[in-house]
């Protein structure tokens, strides 16, 4: 199973909403976490990171 959240507006102030949702919705038991990579369109920057559960499940923000 996997999650996949997003936010549209700034990631530095809002992507911890989205942090916290999958930690609401899959709960404690993340055991790693890393960057993906970056990509810039037309001065829009999108980041994506990885997150790997405990119980195998993963997650993408």
């Amino acid at each position: 199973m996997s999650v996949y959240g997003t936010t549209g507006v700034d990631e530095f102030n809002y992507a911890i909403h989205i942090v916290e949702a999958i930690g609401g919705l899959l709960g404690k038991g993340a055991k790693s976490a890393r960057f993906v990579g970056r990509s810039i369109f037309d001065g829009k920057v999108c980041e994506v990171f990885f997150i790997t559960f405990d119980d195998g499940i993963i997650g993408y923000i």
